[in-house]
């Protein structure tokens, strides 16, 4: 995580330059001669680490000037320092975030403090979002916001920061975000930007239950993505799979179809459409998958049942070999 790089390359650069140069109060908006005094022991202790110290001297111009948006976003940040998932340092970095001014790096703060709340971290991270438009952000914190941001699957935030990256440092962000939109059914576009970990939480967890063959658990959730995003290629495809589970043929052909016309790279709807081809067919399909996206373990495990049902034995261990190099464990005899 690049987010606690934060402080000394804006706070403290930014801050102490006026500080430091004697430039006066007016670029800082302190009321007070003496607070300039205060913010340089601040920023020496922060140099020093005393993050606990720094917030102690700091804690009278917060109270002098409430709502001076660059000394909240000060304390957000030296609470991040001293305790990043601490409830104290939430409510600073969401206290400092909600004022006029402020920028995205109170808000990604708070989007770490929230931990595991993933709806909470998500409505931070949008917050964050519209605070670039507000603030201008150096790239380590378009980083930051992209990393955060794809813990939580919100894919085209991901792409967005990535306009603002270095191509080596965008390019591992945009290849994970290509390979999981296909892999989900989420192409760009498809849905609100703040919903896509929404729906890509609801279809991985449909996609589970369908591959731990639990149709009834897996119904549930197709239902539900058909009644919150329909219209959405994932949405198509886990129809498509759980059809195909349930042995339902022709409407998983259907759904299957409907998925591919609206994402024609879509993984699970490709992995299906083998299932329901002819042996050769879906060996070629299969393959293909593979070629395509090395990681996606199940078109390996499908095309290894394919190859024991034709006792082709050389590409089966071939095919054994390159599943053991990819995930570092023997392949499965089992194709679902």
């Amino acid at each position: 995580m690049n987010l606690h790089r934060t402080l000394m390359l804006v706070v403290v650069v930014g801050l102490a330059s006026h500080v430091w140069a004697d430039a006066g109060t007016p670029g800082l908006g302190l009321k007070r001669a003496e607070d300039e005094q205060r913010l340089k022991r601040v920023f020496a202790l922060f140099e020093e680490r005393k993050f606990d110290a720094a917030l102690a001297e700091l804690q009278p111009v917060l109270d002098a000037q409430p709502e001076l948006v660059t000394m909240q976003e000060l304390a957000c940040e030296l609470r991040a320092r001293q305790s990043p998932t601490a409830v104290e340092t939430l409510m600073q970095c969401l206290k400092a975030g909600a004022l006029p001014g402020a920028g995205p790096i109170s808000w990604l703060h708070a989007a770490t403090a929230q931990g595991s709340d993933g709806t909470s971290v998500v409505q931070s991270l949008a917050k964050a979002r519209a605070a670039f438009d507000v603030k201008q952000a150096p790239a380590f914190v378009w980083e930051t916001f992209a990393e955060l941001s794809l813990d939580q699957r919100c894919f085209t935030w991901v792409e967005t920061a990535a306009t603002h990256l270095e191509p080596d440092v965008a390019k591992p962000l945009l290849d994970s975000v290509g390979k999981q939109r296909r892999r989900l059914g989420l192409p760009a576009g498809a849905v609100p930007e703040a919903r896509e970990a929404e729906f890509a939480k609801l279809a991985a967890e449909a996609q589970k239950r369908i591959n731990l063959d639990e149709p009834k658990a897996a119904a549930a959730l197709v239902s539900k993505a058909e009644t919150t995003f329909p219209k959405v290629a994932g949405t198509y495809a886990l129809r498509c799979a759980l059809d195909e589970l349930t042995k339902k043929a022709a409407s998983a052909k259907k759904a299957c179809a409907a998925a591919l016309e609206a994402q024609p790279d879509n993984l699970v709807a490709r992995l299906v459409s083998s299932a329901l081809s002819k042996p050769d067919d879906a060996i070629a399909d299969l393959t293909a998958i593979i070629a395509a996206d090395p990681g996606y373990e199940l078109a390996y495990r499908r095309l290894g049942a394919l190859y024991r049902r034709k006792k082709d034995a050389t590409a089966l261990k071939t095919l054994e070999a390159a599943y053991q190099a990819q995930f570092k464990r023997p392949l499965p005899r089992t194709g679902s």
